[in-house]
């Protein structure tokens, strides 16, 4: 099975499609969109790893990332 990602979908602002629209085509190839950033040109949400590849191929879309979360241990915890 595979398993979620969260993902940062940078946008070609050169591209005459909108945001929305493009932030529609993202969700019909399985992005759930938490957000739209305009002028940031990136869209931001969560998708199945399988489903990666397939976000590329949507028109204006420059590139896919995932993101990655680190964990630090606790200021009492021993440092190794």
């Amino acid at each position: 099975m595979a398993s979620l990602r969260k993902v940062i979908v940078s946008v070609d602002t050169e591209e005459p499609e909108t945001m929305a629209d493009i932030a529609a085509q993202l969700s019909e190839h399985g992005l759930d969109v938490d957000s739209v950033l305009d002028t940031l040109s990136t869209i931001t949400g969560t998708c199945d790893e399988s489903n990666l590849g397939s976000l590329t191929t949507v028109p204006g879309v420059l590139d896919v990332e995932t993101q990655y979360t680190y964990q630090l241990p606790p200021p009492t915890g021993r440092v190794q």
